[in-house]
């Protein structure tokens, strides 16, 4: 029984984390292709709007899977497509929206990027 209760307090843990990685790319305005729960064979898989929902067999991980994090991709949502810094998406639905998109727009020119 406490290993059953191991497991479920593991899967609890990795659930919070891989939502962590959900909820920051969905704010930053980036698709998400896949959301997995474990690895290895699919057990349940569930389709959103654009966005797979899986359950694999072994409860030892999880991931979330992004448009163009692997690959490069021309989707305007796709992970290589956004900035290194989206902390202005964050902001765009406040008073800050100009003052985020120049320090935005500095620290790209100050690192060599377009």
């Amino acid at each position: 029984m406490q290993i059953v209760i191991a497991i479920l307090a593991f899967c609890v843990i990795i659930i919070i984390h891989e939502l962590g990685h959900f909820t920051a790319a969905k704010l930053c305005g980036i698709q998400v292709n896949e959301f997995a729960i474990g690895m290895g064979p699919v057990i349940l898989r569930k389709k959103g709007r654009e966005t797979n929902y899986v359950i694999r067999l072994l409860p030892i991980g999880g991931s979330v899977s992004m448009e163009g994090e692997q690959d490069s991709s021309d989707n305007p949502r796709a992970f290589n497509r956004k900035p290194d810094i989206c902390l202005h998406n964050f902001e765009y639905r406040n008073d800050h929206s100009k003052r985020c998109q120049r320090y935005t727009r500095d620290y790209k020119s100050a690192n060599g990027r377009r």
